[in-house]
C-alpha cells in the first residue's frame, strides 16, 4: 500500500526554500526536514514561476496603463487638432454677426460635433438650434421691430434724417431708445444721412 503524500502549507515551503539557501544543500536540508526527495526543487521551481507570472502581469498592467494613457493623449491631440480646424476655418464668419456663426456651424454639422464648435466659437448651443428651428427669442423681435421703425422713419424723412433726429422721433412716438443705440442699428443697416452736420 502507497504511503500517502504529505500535504505542507505556504509557509513551511518557503522556510524549506530559506534553509536550504542557508545550507547550500538540498538533499541535507530534505533529510532535515523530513520531505520526499525532490520536494524542494519542484517548490524552488514553482516559486520561481509564480515570481515571473507575478512579474509579467505587472509589466502587463504597466503596459495597459502605458497603452491607455497613449490612447488619452491620441484623443486630446485629435480633439485639439480638430478645435484648431474649426478656429481655422470659420475665421471669415467670426467677424460678422452671430447669425454667420450660426450659418457656419449648420454648413459643418457633419463635419464635426455641434457641441465642440459651440465651445470653440463661444456660442450657446441653445440659441444655435433656436436659430436653426426659427424661435426668434424676445430681444430679437424687439431688436427687429427697432430696425423696421428706424427704417420708416429715415425713409420718410427722404434719407435727411440722422441717428439724433431719428432717436428724437422715436422717443416723441413713445419707444424707450437711444442715440447710440439708433446709430448702432442704421451701421447694420447701412443707412447713411444726405444731410451732414
Amino acid at each position: 500500500m502507497k504511503e500517502k503524500r504529505k500535504k505542507y502549507n505556504r509557509s513551511f515551503k518557503l522556510n524549506a526554500l530559506q534553509i536550504c539557501q542557508e545550507k547550500k544543500s538540498l538533499s541535507a536540508t530534505e533529510r532535515e526536514l523530513g520531505i520526499y526527495s525532490g520536494s524542494i526543487q519542484r517548490w524552488r521551481l514553482k516559486a520561481l514561476k509564480d515570481q515571473k507570472d507575478q512579474s509579467d502581469k505587472k509589466d502587463l498592467t504597466e503596459l495597459n496603463y502605458e497603452n491607455k494613457r497613449i490612447e488619452y493623449l491620441q484623443r486630446k491631440i485629435a480633439e485639439s487638432e480638430m478645435k484648431f480646424e474649426i478656429l481655422k476655418n470659420s475665421a471669415p464668419y467670426l467677424k460678422n454677426l452671430k447669425k454667420d456663426i450660426f450659418t457656419f456651424i449648420e454648413a459643418n454639422r457633419t463635419l464635426y460635433p455641434v457641441r465642440m464648435m459651440c465651445t470653440v466659437l463661444d456660442v450657446n448651443r441653445k440659441s444655435y438650434y433656436n436659430w436653426k428651428n426659427g424661435v426668434v427669442c424676445k430681444k430679437q423681435r424687439q431688436k427687429d421691430f427697432m430696425l423696421s421703425q428706424i427704417s420708416l422713419v429715415f425713409f420718410a424723412s427722404k434719407k435727411r434724417y440722422g441717428s439724433e433726429r431719428i432717436a428724437a422721433e422715436l422717443q416723441n412716438e413713445g419707444h424707450n431708445i437711444c442715440v447710440s443705440t439708433v446709430k448702432k442699428y442704421m451701421k447694420e443697416l447701412g443707412l447713411r444721412s444726405k444731410i451732414r452736420n
